[in-house]
């Protein structure tokens, strides 16, 4: 599966939690995350683009790993996620493995639908309130698509460019 995503940084969540009522979003869930982030020992993952974590968000657990970034306008990249019923285990076979803790990331995120589009108003421990919209692509070909279609949505809100971060939340804590 390859992530197609793109957000930026906001200053006020309920004008833009306004706004996607208005153009028809439908509110999902509100979560917690809490993602504790690993480095590898055979390489570096900030010089490779890559990431690995275990998050937690409310009583579920998962491991996921990203790779490199392929898109210069979002965050578009490969995704691997895996359930898992036991985040501590998990940590300690990373650390067992010679992976080493990189960083927590928190936040609290209001999960909005839109067609076949998620998007996410965050507000980031740490870092403030930013909005995300991400859908699911099968090739780099539909990427290039699927990426237009979310740069026309956020401008549609009213967001610049300018305002658009390709860097992970962990990468702006860091």
């Amino acid at each position: 599966m390859i992530e197609v995503e793109v957000k930026a940084k906001v200053d006020d969540l309920k004008k833009f939690e306004a706004m996607l009522k208005s153009i028809g979003a439908q509110f999902m869930k509100k979560v917690e995350d809490v993602d504790l982030y690993f480095n590898a020992p055979h390489r570096d993952f900030v010089e490779t683009d890559e990431a690995l974590r275990i998050r937690r968000r409310d009583g579920e657990i998962s491991v996921t790993y990203k790779g490199p970034k392929f898109d210069l306008k979002s965050k578009s990249r490969e995704e691997v996620n895996l359930l898992i019923n036991d985040a501590f285990t998990a940590e300690k076979l990373f650390e067992l493995l010679g992976f080493r803790k990189a960083g927590i990331v928190k936040k609290t995120r209001l999960i909005y639908k839109l067609s076949d589009v998620e998007v996410s108003l965050d507000e980031v421990e740490g870092l403030g309130s930013f909005i995300e919209i991400e859908t699911e692509a099968v090739d780099k070909k539909e990427t290039i698509k699927k990426r237009d279609e979310l740069l026309k949505i956020l401008k549609s809100l009213g967001i610049e460019e300018s305002a658009f971060e390709r860097r992970s939340y962990l990468e702006l804590l860091l």
